[in-house]
Parts: structure tokens; sequence; C-alpha cells
């Protein structure tokens, strides 16, 4: 058999069945529009619904792709398989021409073929398409593409539960571009000065220059912290370098101010800026030419001692010429050697380092901030759940004398000085007075201390409390240091010196009969007592050992995050 594929047509028939193919195919693709909408529905509904289980930005664009995508796919299905010429005489000869049409349709040759022909195509002009074949509107087949209907608009219609989400993981992405630019914003600040900069400054700049660099080129928000923290680490130990250049400086003052004639230069180094320091100098140089000898030697001796104290960058081998100058008597080589010094201090004053540095820091920091805060955000909305991130273990913690701190293992109360709020910190004393601290504590606004109730007593003596200010009594609270006026204490309780040792409680018996118990705590078996210290001493120290713990343990960014922004908090 012949299959109509190898078939020729005659030109002349194919022209003339045109009409008659163009409604066929019509009513072909009328015939399969329901499946062709209802594959494209189906697929956007299923986007759509995938999207309120898991946060899917920008889920109605792709429903819209996915609709054009199968509903595409299934009309070119349908396209490939459309009725051709064939089948549009093959419809034909069914409206009663009984086969004159598919007959007359094959290219023959022959006299009795053209007879044929001709009276196929009488046939054919009596055929009225529009007439003869009516549009087909199968109701049945748009079952399946009104179920899609239906479900795609109530996918659309109901509130979707992870929009809230979607909204939340867009502002943290916002939040995170955004600190990107401070950081941007603040190199250029910095490079506008850049022909006035100290050293010091321009190794900020460097800093930040190449953190610009690192946060263009982080791809997700953790490579973003990290490199917020490496800066934050770098410029932290050239704020260190700036302290004690300014430590070595007071020291110089120090020793300056016990002599009559540098007690001015002192006094511009304490407290002016580089044109006083200068001015100092200058008069120093003219008081010098009517030293006796004697005062040549006092004041080498100052020098000298001076110089010991000097950093190398801010006068120490000036200092040291200028004193050796003045014990051999060569009292210009000692000026020169004098002024020397004087100019390495009055650039040390005379440059914006700290406000520089304090802004770089506190920007880097408020970055990095946020930049954790947003990620934890992103991190809710990527896993699909609706809460929120959980707070951290505070820096105050279980209160009594091995609370739990920071980092878990603080030594003997909790992390953190400050106000102190608590509850259920009574204590209890048994026959010979041996003080056990039990309670909760919790940190306050102003931070977490160290938690310690009233002091209960039963049997021969009483448990005092672990305030050294005095035992406690019962139903009584012991006072602690009365804040100033900004709410930061000026001198605050440290129940320990040093917290490198891990915060294992220690009991230290009274003697039978006597009373409350003293609390003191044990370093590498050496009792030492609890001390009353300033506020900012110990502050940083507790501070710097909740870095340490950080560093040597794995905690999310958010929580550490939460750890800075505790002891950022309690900054007087």
């Amino acid at each position: 058999m012949v299959s109509k594929k190898e078939l020729n047509f005659n030109r002349e028939m194919v022209k003339a069945l045109r009409p008659l193919l163009r409604r066929v195919q019509l009513n072909f693709f009328l015939v399969r529009l329901p499946f062709i909408l209802a594959a494209g529905l189906f697929a956007a509904a299923e986007v759509l619904f995938i999207s309120r289980l898991f946060p899917w930005e920008n889920a109605r664009w792709y429903a819209g792709i996915a609709f054009v995508v199968l509903g595409g796919l299934a009309f070119g299905m349908a396209f490939i398989k459309r009725p051709g010429v064939w089948e549009a005489a093959r419809a034909g000869d069914d409206l009663g021409l009984k086969e004159r049409l598919t007959t007359a349709l094959v290219d023959q040759s022959g006299a009795l073929w053209e007879k044929q022909r001709e009276d196929a195509l009488k046939s054919l002009q009596k055929i009225v398409p529009r007439r003869d074949l009516p549009l087909q509107f199968p109701v049945k087949s748009w079952g399946p593409a009104l179920v899609a209907l239906v479900a795609l608009l109530l996918t659309i219609i109901l509130p979707n539960p992870m929009d809230e989400l979607l909204d939340r993981q867009k502002r943290a992405r916002e939040e995170i571009e955004e600190e990107k630019k401070r950081i941007t914003h603040l190199v250029e600040e910095i490079r506008r000065r850049e022909p006035v900069l100290t050293e010091t400054e321009k190794e900020i700049l460097a800093a930040l220059e190449q953190l610009e660099e690192r946060l263009k080129r982080a791809g997700e928000a953790e490579e973003s912290i990290k490199a917020l923290s490496r800066t934050e680490e770098e410029l932290n130990v050239l704020l260190r370098k700036e302290e004690e250049k300014e430590r070595s400086l007071a020291e110089v003052a120090e020793i300056l101010s016990r002599s009559d004639l540098t007690s001015s230069l002192a006094e511009a180094i304490r407290e002016g800026d580089g044109e006083t320091i200068r001015k100092a100098l200058e008069k120093l140089a003219q008081e010098l030419k009517g030293l006796a000898s004697e005062e040549m030697a006092s004041l080498a001796d100052i020098l000298e001692e001076a110089a010991g104290r000097a950093r190398a960058d801010l006068g120490r081998n000036a200092l040291a010429g200028a004193a050796k100058s003045l014990s051999a008597g060569t009292l210009t080589e000692a000026v020169k050697q004098l002024l020397q010094a004087g100019e390495q201090w009055a650039r040390f004053r005379e440059g914006n380092t700290p406000q520089t540095l304090a802004k770089a820091i506190s920007t880097v920091q408020e970055a990095r901030r946020q930049i954790a805060q947003a990620s934890s955000i992103l991190t809710v909305a990527m896993s699909g759940s609706s809460g929120s991130p959980q707070a951290a273990p505070g820096a105050g913690g279980n209160g009594g004398e091995s609370g739990q701190g920071i980092s878990g293992n603080s030594a003997s109360s909790a992390a953190g000085p400050g106000a102190v709020s608590e509850s259920g910190g009574a204590q209890s004393g048994q026959g010979n007075g041996h003080g056990t601290a039990g309670g909760q504590g919790r940190e306050d606004s102003q931070g977490g201390g160290s938690a310690g109730g009233a002091g209960l007593g039963s049997g021969n003596g009483n448990a005092g409390s672990n305030h050294p200010l005095g035992p406690g009594q019962p139903g009584t609270t012991p006072e602690l240091p009365t804040p100033n006026l900004t709410g930061n204490y000026e001198m605050i309780y440290d129940p320990i010196t040093r917290l490198e040792v891990d915060g294992h409680p220690s009991v230290v018996p009274a003697q039978a009969g006597e009373g409350a118990s003293g609390y003191r705590e044990t370093l590498n078996g050496i009792t030492v007592p609890g001390l009353i210290r300033p506020y900012n001493e110990v502050l940083t120290e507790y501070r710097e050992q909740a870095r340490r713990h950080l560093d040597r343990s794995y905690i999310p960014p958010a929580m550490e995050d939460i750890v800075r922004d505790y002891f950022s908090s309690l900054e007087p």
C-alpha cells in the first residue's frame, strides 16, 4: 500500500482544497485547545503551589514561564499533527462526494483522470466550509482546563504564607548591599583627605580598601561577615598600637612634668595640639641657652628617663640624643634633637587618627552586625521556617558560683559586669557554714553580673553573700555600687581578677559556729578574694575573654553578633 506521504498531489486540486483545509485545521485546534490550556494552567498552578511550601522569589513570573513553556509544548505537538490537504479531501468526501476529492487529488495523467478531476472540482464548488463544517466546541473537553484554572486562581487569591519570609529575605539582601555601600562611602571619605593622612590613617585606608574588594567578591553573607571580622581585627590591632602610643606619650609627659623647665611642654603634650607643642618647644629652646651645668645635667637625666619610656616612632632616639648632647654640653645639638622629637609629637597630635579609627571600627562593627542579622533572616527564609532566629545564650547565665557565661564555661559568675536582676538567689548554709549558691541570674538592660542573693542560715552558721561588702542577711540583698547619672558603674565587684581559669566553684568553709563564711575564688590552688575594680578595666577583660572563646568555638555568626552587641551595650 502506498503511503499518502509518497503520493504526488495535483497542484490544482491542492489550491482548490485550501478553504476547506483551513476550516478542517481550525476545528482540529479548537478540539485540542482545552488540552493545550490545561497543560499550561496545571504547570503554572504547580509552580505557585510549590511556592507556598518553600520560599520562591518571583514565583508568579516563573508560573507565567511554565504556562508558556508547557502550553507551547502542547501546542507544538498539536501543530506537528495538524491535518493536511489529504485530511481536507477526506472531510469533503464525507460530505457526500464519495471519494471524488481524494481520487482527484492524486496526480495522475490520462484522459480519464482529467475528466474525473473536472467532476471533482465541480463538486467541490458546491461545498461551503463555514456552512457544511460548523465549528466544534466539545464541552466535555474543557473539564481539565476548568479544573486547572480554578486551581491556579486559588493559588493566586489565597494568601501565601511564604510572602512574609520573602519580604524579609528581600529586605535582608537590601540591608547587606546597603552595608557594603557604607563601607564604600567610608573609603571615599578617607580618600578625599589622602594628601594629609597620617601613617596610621593610610593603614586604615588600605585595610578598608581590601575589605571593599573582599565584599565585592563575596557571594554569600557568611563570606562578607568573615571579611568584616578580619578587617575589624586589623583595625583593633591599629587601635591597640594607637593606645600604646598614647600611653607612651602620657608617660613621657609625666616624666617631663617633674622639671620646671619642661613642665609647660608636658602640659602641651597632654592637652595641646601640634602647634601648641611646637610653641612650647621654641620656648624651651630659648630657656636652655642660659642653663647652668648642674641644670643641664638634671635635664639630661629627665630626658634620658623619658627616652626610656618613649616609643621609637615618638621621639625615643631624639630624646636619647638630646640627653647625650646635654651631658656633653653640646646645647645646639640638644635643641635640634628636642625639636625633632617635638615634631614627631606634634604630627601625632595633629592627625585625625583617633576619629578616623573610631569611625572605621564602628562602621565595620555595625556593618558586620547588620549583615549577621540579615544572614540569620536569610537562613530562616531559605529553610522555609516562619519563626524568627532564636537569641543566643546571653552574657548573663545561671547565677551562682559556677554560672554559665558567654562561652558556656565562665569562672564562678555570670560573665560580664553590670547590674543584676535575679530570681531565687538564696544561699543556704549547713553546719560548719559551707556556702553553696543557688538560683537563676539573668541580665537586665545594664548587662549580666554575678548572681548572688540573700543569705539564709541554718545550723551552726549562716552562708554569706558572695558580695564582698558583707555577709547576707535573711530576706535582704547586698547593695551593689550605685550607678552614676549615665547608668554605668565607675567601680564594680569582680569576683576574680582574671578569667583564664575555667569556672569551677570553690567553697571556703568557716569555722563551726562562727556564722557567715566569706566568698573566695581559687586560682591554681591559691585563694584570692574578689575585688572592687574600675568598671572599664573589668569590662575590657571580660570582653577579651569572650572574644577568645568565640575564636576557639564554633558559634553561628548571628550568635557571635549578639554576644558582641551585649558587650557594646555595656560601654560607658
